[in-house]
């Protein structure tokens, strides 16, 4: 039988994976239709009409939860759109989805941070879905790695295997630490300052509240668990390449 600290934990652990699979699919896919009908559905039937603002999730539930369920077609192109404005190009970006961009002195791709984040992923046998079409430093397989990461550790809690869970949840807070919370906020606040859409601003400021908020809970599954980080391996390896 679960402990109650186990319990907590488990219920974070769930709320994470649930995050970061979500925000590794609006980045890296390009939100699909069906995903972005999925979305506004999902939001909908939770929310039942009301204001969501106590949370990190307020303001894209908020968005999501004011729009007409039945035609979405119209407001997927005009996503599409800025999407392509915001992160592809071919002009100017806007809010370049790359971590060397933001830390680089010259503002480049494929620079030093590039390198140690493909180092890290390779420390946890992360496989990158993308290998060789996009930087690693992408801001979407970036969220995959988290992804994968939470996963790994919501199952060994699932295994019983506490010690495990600490290993995969200090694995990502030091990716945090190193990389995340170095370039993510100013990113968001690119998202926020520059999009001409309503959906990217809300998603960029989810992602931004949630990555400030997920550093505490993070802390706290550590503590809930009873264990420091360095009781466990510090290079736990995944089995799984990315989130399914």
């Amino acid at each position: 039988m679960q402990s109650e600290s186990t319990r907590a934990a488990g219920d974070i652990l769930a709320y994470r994976y649930s995050v970061y699979d979500l925000l590794r699919r609006i980045f890296l896919w390009e939100v699909p239709l069906e995903f972005f009908a999925e979305l506004v559905k999902a939001s909908q039937a939770e929310l039942a009409g009301e204001t969501c603002s106590s949370s990190a999730e307020g303001p894209l539930k908020n968005y999501l939860n004011g729009l007409p369920p039945d035609d979405l077609s119209e407001i997927h192109r005009e996503i599409h759109i800025e999407y392509t404005r915001l992160f592809i190009g071919p002009k100017h970006l806007p809010a370049p989805p790359y971590e060397s961009v933001y830390r680089s002195p010259g503002r480049l791709m494929m620079q030093d941070e590039t390198i140690n984040v493909r180092s890290l992923y390779a420390k946890h046998g992360f496989r990158v879905t993308r290998m060789n079409r996009e930087p690693d430093d992408t801001v979407g397989i970036e969220l995959e790695f988290m992804c994968a990461l939470s996963k790994a550790s919501l199952d060994a809690l699932q295994e019983g295997d506490t010690r495990r869970v600490v290993e995969f949840v200090s694995a990502q807070r030091e990716f945090c630490e190193l990389h995340l919370s170095k370039w993510m906020p100013e990113f968001c606040g690119d998202i926020i300052g520059n999009s001409t859409h309503p959906f990217w601003k809300s998603v960029a400021e989810f992602t931004q509240r949630f990555l400030e908020e997920d550093a505490a809970e993070m802390n706290a599954v550590l503590e809930q668990l009873g264990r420091s980080c360095k009781d466990g391996d510090p290079n736990p390896k995944l089995s799984v390449g990315c989130c399914s």
